[in-house]
């Protein structure tokens, strides 16, 4: 079954794909199982114009009645007896809570925007169903951009998505979109997603929660009748782990040296989007421009192991890994073992485990979150 911090994830990535529907209403929370928001457990504190909600020993949320106020709404709960300067959330502990906000919807549906809940039990089914596609014996995922399991993979999600009453189709690089008109055609659309191709012999989750979450946003949607003013798309990027190239078609367009790109399926990138159904031909139709969008949303596994390690279910990107990669050749020269010198020695292998360790001391020597790999 899926962590229950995952679970958390996806009613964290629903509450995200409504937030930019309604900047009059915000939400600071920590998410911790199903125990949270308006409805869920902890106490109200009214304050001028404000509702609320202490859930926890630090999570808020607050309601605002009108067009919300954050430096108002600060200093009333600073000036509450109720709450308390440490209640308040600076930047680090920003980053332990979840900033998101509720719909304003142009709709009546059965049940208000804040009591909305993803179905936990139907995400952790489409997960193990994808994970089928390109299993390996040791329980994790070797389905590779372009390859026959990865086909199959996109052919089950499009099916996913057809069912959770979006439009889909497959872009001309190849990425698939799932579309729900909004009620407002003048305004710009909400896009959340991820991929679902993975690395050789990787992991069930990565990109897959992200995108499993996604169409599971739109499945709640859908069933409790939710139309957002927004045009709503769900995507599923192509072959992100081969070099980011289907969000690279989306934002800036594919080139002829990407195309020309040898990928781990022995295909390369114009022939792999021919596989999937794209049109290489036509990669132009495929970019958006900025200011195309409302705004981006991708659900994503903690890789770094620093909230596991905190026992916090849910933190917010606070910065992005800038990759530099340089390939290094380390030349020696071949001698006889047993009589050449040491003095005389010309040691590849020597000097480049040097040069491993140096890469190491220097990225740890210096304060901050930088990191250093050598490897291929």
């Amino acid at each position: 079954m899926l962590p229950a911090k995952l679970r958390a994830f996806c009613f964290g990535i629903l509450m995200v794909s409504l937030r930019l529907e309604d900047d009059r209403a915000i939400y600071h929370w920590t998410l911790t199982g199903t125990n949270t928001g308006p409805g869920g457990t902890g106490r109200a504190v009214r304050i001028r114009g404000y509702e609320v909600w202490q859930i926890g020993a630090e999570s808020l949320i607050a309601r605002s009645r009108g067009n919300f106020d954050a430096e108002d709404y600060r200093r009333q709960l600073e000036a509450s007896s109720q709450g308390t300067k440490d209640s308040l959330m600076n930047r680090r502990e920003f980053n332990l809570n979840l900033l998101l906000a509720v719909p304003a919807l142009t709709s009546i549906i059965p049940q208000a925007p804040s009591q909305l809940r993803v179905n936990g039990e139907r995400v952790n089914a489409h997960l193990r169903e994808l994970a089928q596609f390109g299993k390996t014996p040791e329980g994790g995922t070797h389905r590779l951009a372009y390859s026959d399991a990865d086909l199959q993979a996109r052919q089950y999600a499009m099916r996913l998505m057809r069912g959770a009453k979006l439009e889909v189709s497959i872009d001309a690089a190849g990425n698939i979109v799932g579309r729900r008109a909004g009620s407002d055609t003048a305004l710009k659309t909400l896009m959340i997603g991820s991929h679902i191709d993975s690395v050789p012999a990787g992991g069930s989750y990565d990109g897959q929660v992200g995108s499993m979450g996604a169409i599971e946003v739109a499945e709640t949607l859908a069933e409790n009748n939710v139309r957002l003013r927004h045009p709503f798309e769900v995507v599923l990027f192509q072959n992100e782990e081969g070099g980011t190239m289907g969000s690279t078609a989306l934002a800036r367009g594919l080139t002829e040296k990407d195309l020309n790109l040898v990928t781990n399926s022995k295909k390369t990138i114009r022939e792999g989007i021919k596989f999937i159904g794209g049109d290489p031909d036509k990669l132009a139709s495929a970019v958006r421009k900025k200011g195309d969008l409302a705004g981006y949303v991708e659900l994503h596994i903690e890789q770094g192991g620093l909230l596991h390690q905190e026992k916090i279910n849910i933190g917010v990107v606070e910065g992005i890994v800038g990759v530099f990669w340089w390939e290094v050749t380390v030349e020696g020269f071949a001698n006889h073992a047993g009589t050449t010198p040491m003095n005389q020695r010309r040691d590849a292998l020597l000097a480049a485990a040097k040069y491993i360790d140096a890469v190491n001391r220097i990225v740890t020597s210096m304060p901050g979150r930088q990191v250093g790999t050598v490897g291929k």
